[in-house]
């Protein structure tokens, strides 16, 4: 997947509930309108049906695969955003609850808790360490789309 699409998904993630509701509510007809249901039918039952995800959690999805490839990879995500997760990552010789897992350390800035890395960052360690620890990015959102859909 390209960086120009993980970026997309992030940015309309971003918005507002009340821009977002909209979008929410015409993807939940949509499944019920191909899977021949009535407006009352539980919606979850149907994202399973098809096996995708609703759009905020999608965009959960996103920035967390974005952070994954920053915490492991040298491809293609920029350098700048690469750097930026790698210098809050938890990084010592020492053995604590968090030293094997890649944890994040959140800012108490006022800014930083607006900012989008605030989200990526509060997503990610929200995340159990088995996937977090994945050996792949596909085994990583394999696992990690499976937890969405079951939260």
């Amino acid at each position: 997947m390209c960086v120009r699409k993980l970026l997309r998904h992030s940015v309309y993630g971003k918005t507002t509930s009340k821009l977002l509701q909209p979008l929410h509510i015409s993807c939940n007809r949509v499944l019920r309108t191909l899977q021949y249901q009535n407006r009352f039918c539980n919606v979850k039952q149907l994202y399973l049906n098809f096996n995708i995800l609703p759009v905020h959690q999608l965009y959960k999805l996103s920035i967390c695969k974005m952070v994954y490839k920053c915490l492991n990879y040298n491809g293609p995500v920029s350098t700048a955003i690469r750097d930026i997760f790698k210098s809050i990552q938890l990084n010592h010789s020492y053995h604590t609850r968090l030293s094997n897992t890649s944890y994040i350390f959140p800012s108490a800035n006022h800014a930083f808790i607006k900012s989008y890395f605030y989200d990526c960052v509060s997503v990610w360690n929200q995340i159990p360490v088995v996937i977090r620890n994945s050996q792949s990015l596909n085994l990583f959102s394999k696992h990690y789309k499976s937890y969405l859909s079951n939260v």
